[in-house]
């Protein structure tokens, strides 16, 4: 009964919003980003009376400014309204997620200049100031606390090039992570975030977005000398539908993993899941976020059950038996319960399953596993967080556990801590091992990128820099004049110092554009050596070495970088002598 004024209130919220009326009572503001605005963009004739009332000639250089669009209403200075974030629940308004401010200050943006204004009416978009540190990147203003909040805006650019940064002078790390902050606010685009070692990791969309970030920070947020690292490029782990490199027949895809007291045992299997329904779960990330928050009934279910139906009889069994999507419990991988006899219980019950769990009965002798689910899902979630090939996140993987035996506590083996700890290695390991029993693959992020060259007397260098840099031609069109346009993929990887390399060969006839465009297999073992005399004379002994296998190549890029173990292969004393004999 209290939720039908709250509902009512929406559908009048809904037809203001279609009405985009100045004279309506309803205001409805989206703020879709932050920006950074210096003392001497508070242009025109309202400069000083601003600067008067705001003293930033007095504080400080630069000031935050939201961005934003007003569709319902008009907003004016001194009006009293609700901030909402995406965490807003409307049917529980004294939640998380709302706060309630003053407008203080209005600005109409003109150019690259700001007009203080007193008012602003529907279908403006404008500028607010006085937020500041209020909201991160987008919010929603409304003067109705029963409205409900927008969206967050998805970048079409996902933060794919990362460095890490620290201060020159050790002393000064809180500063950096002051300026960082305010970085992470003033830029849509860009990622901060903490590594696990410690480290300060600033994601951005590509090299340039990259410097520009880099220059925002020294310069205008953080204004002291940082250390930056080499470019670090992510990287997903995935595997093939055939059994990896050293395994027979007789071993098979399936991983027998126990506990450190042997007390607990189990099977788990690794398989590749269809393309549709990675792609299906990526595409609706956040439909299955507010399904699983039961935030929102939206019939994902039956969609994702219509989309493994499509991929066969065997993905329609296993849609019944999902435990859990991972990482985050919304991921593109899936853990599968393929114990017989034993259905999840409703803590950890498949969301997208139709079977009623409540009802059925669990075997006696299954039952202690209810003790221990907590564990598995933690164990997958950690496993699928940093693969084996170099730690990175896992993509388009089902693992499957199966034939779970627990013994009783006074069999188990040696004193190894709680077997909640044990049960969470457990899993992690075994699903790593089941990973490696399979044919494991790299796969990369590629740019769309978009060359425009001038006359046909450059167009071979061009192609030649693309080749060097694994580019995939898809289209070279002949535009206005003599301005040709060269349309490819290029691997995110071999991006750095491309547009330097272009404008070098071209003497400056040829730019570029990146844009992320998706994420690629590399089609390559990261683990082939050469074996058959063929084998070795096309791709020679030396096949672990740099530039040879590309993807080894990576792969050992990342474990360095991470501090994990390497396996390289390094020149023998007598054939580095050889070499030296001959140069004489």
């Amino acid at each position: 009964d209290n939720e039908i004024p709250i509902v009512e209130a929406q559908k009048r919220i809904v037809e203001s919003f279609e009405m985009c009326s100045a004279q309506s009572e309803d205001i409805i503001i989206f703020i879709s980003k932050i920006f950074v605005a210096s003392k001497e963009q508070i242009g025109g004739s309202t400069a000083h009376e601003y600067r008067e009332k705001v003293h930033i000639h007095q504080e400080k250089d630069e000031h935050f400014i939201a961005m934003a669009r007003i569709f319902s209403g008009t907003v004016k200075v001194g009006d009293t309204v609700h901030v909402i974030t995406s965490e807003y629940d409307p049917f529980h308004p004294e939640g998380k997620g709302i706060f309630t401010i003053e407008i203080e200050y209005l600005f109409l943006m003109m150019g690259r200049y700001l007009e203080f204004v007193d008012e602003v009416p529907a279908g403006n978009i404008f500028a607010i100031g006085g937020l500041d540190n209020r909201i991160l990147k987008t919010a929603t203003v409304t003067n109705i606390v029963e409205c409900p909040p927008f969206y967050k805006i998805n970048n079409v650019a996902h933060p794919i090039v990362r460095v890490a940064v620290e201060p020159e002078d050790p002393s000064q790390v809180k500063t950096l992570k002051k300026g960082l902050k305010l970085l992470n606010q003033a830029d849509s685009g860009c990622m901060i975030f903490t590594q696990k070692t410690g480290e300060y990791i600033l994601a951005a969309t590509g090299e340039l977005h990259l410097k520009r970030c880099l220059n925002m920070l020294i310069e205008r947020f953080a204004k002291i000398e940082i250390k930056v690292s080499a470019p670090l490029i992510s990287f997903k782990e995935t595997i093939i539908d055939t059994l990896g490199r050293n395994v027979s027949e007789e071993d098979g895809p399936i991983v027998l993993a126990n506990t450190s007291g042997k007390r607990v045992t189990c099977q788990i299997r690794a398989d590749p899941i269809p393309e549709k329904i990675v792609e299906f779960l990526e595409k609706n990330h956040q439909k299955i976020v507010n399904f699983i928050l039961q935030e929102d009934k939206n019939g994902i279910n039956q969609e994702f059950y219509e989309v493994c139906k499509e991929c066969g009889p065997k993905w329609e069994q296993i849609f019944h038996k999902i435990w859990v999507l991972g990482p985050g419990k919304v991921g593109p991988n899936i853990l599968v319960n393929d114990i017989n006899g034993f259905f999840n219980t409703p803590e950890w019950n498949s969301l997208f399953s139709e079977q009623n769990i409540e009802d059925m009965e669990i075997p006696e002798e299954l039952s202690l596993i209810t003790t221990i689910e907590g564990s598995i899902i933690t164990g997958f979630e950690m496993a699928v967080s940093g693969g084996p090939l170099c730690d990175e996140p896992m993509l388009g993987v089902c693992f499957s556990v199966s034939d779970i035996e627990i013994l009783p506590e006074e069999e188990e083996v040696g004193t190894f801590g709680p077997i909640s700890g044990q049960v969470m290695s457990m899993i992690k390991d075994g699903c790593k091992n089941a990973f490696l029993r399979r044919g494991q693959r790299l796969i990369e992020a590629m740019y769309d990128c978009s060359v425009q060259v001038f006359g046909s007397e450059h167009l071979g260098k061009v192609y030649g820099v693309l080749r060097k840099r694994r580019a995939k031609i898809r289209d070279e069109v002949l535009k206005e004049g003599e301005i040709y346009e060269i349309t490819s993929n290029l691997p995110a990887a071999e991006s750095f110092g491309f547009a330097d390399e272009l404008f070098t060969i071209s003497s400056g006839a040829a730019n570029s554009q990146l844009i992320f465009s998706h994420w690629e297999v590399l089609d390559i073992d990261p683990y082939f050596v050469p074996s058959t005399e063929d084998e070795i004379e096309e791709f020679g002994e030396n096949v672990l070495g740099w530039g040879v296998n590309i993807v080894r190549d990576y792969v050992d890029r990342v474990r360095m970088r991470k501090g994990l173990p390497v396996d390289r292969r390094t020149e023998s004393k007598h054939t580095a002598q050889k070499t030296r004999s001959k140069k004489k």
